[in-house]
């Protein structure tokens, strides 16, 4: 119907990619099976006939259900998926138990967790989001003083901490396990 809706069956062929003889003929064959004629052939342009008309708007409005019907379904079963990369630690500790209520909230969101410690994640594009840690932003992230971030503690064996190698500051672990 779009050569109706264009007036031209070379236009209609042009955004069908076809020929416009393959789109007069289909039309041709289209007339001869519903025994009607469609269209008024004047020259190179082409109207719609009274019958033709009506024919077009009962097929628009049919299509434009089927689009419609065609659209809500998948709709309901379009689920976007996010990426998302973090340290193991922080997967572990902290997105993981947290998930269940983000997919509760968002249940068309379907999460993709990659567990790395890989900054390079955000640039080879494994990940639509990274969630690390760091207080110095880099390129379009967000830095959070406020984050929940783990403890991390030095340990020792009783050996070790009474051995007369101090450790008072973070360069002193070099060399140690």
């Amino acid at each position: 119907m779009l050569a109706g809706r264009m007036g031209s069956f070379l236009e209609a062929a042009v955004r069908l990619q076809l020929t416009p003889s393959a789109v007069s003929h289909q039309i041709r064959l289209m007339e001869e099976d519903l025994g009607e004629k469609l269209f008024h052939r004047i020259g190179r342009s082409v109207s719609l006939t009274e019958v033709g008309e009506r024919y077009h708007r009962d097929l628009a409005e049919a299509l434009s259900m089927i689009e419609q019907a065609t659209r809500e379904v998948s709709r309901r079963n379009s689920v976007d998926v996010l990426s998302v990369g973090c340290a193991p630690s922080l997967a572990s500790l902290w997105l993981m138990p947290r998930l269940p209520m983000f997919e509760q909230l968002h249940p068309s969101i379907e999460i993709r967790l990659l567990s790395s410690s890989d900054l390079s994640k955000l640039t080879d594009g494994s990940v639509d989001v990274d969630i690390c840690y760091g207080s110095a932003p880099r390129l379009g992230s967000i830095a959070s003083e406020d984050f929940p971030l783990e403890t991390i503690v030095v340990a020792c064996s009783p050996e070790f901490a009474s051995s007369d190698r101090s450790i008072v500051k973070p360069s002193d672990l070099i060399g140690h396990t």
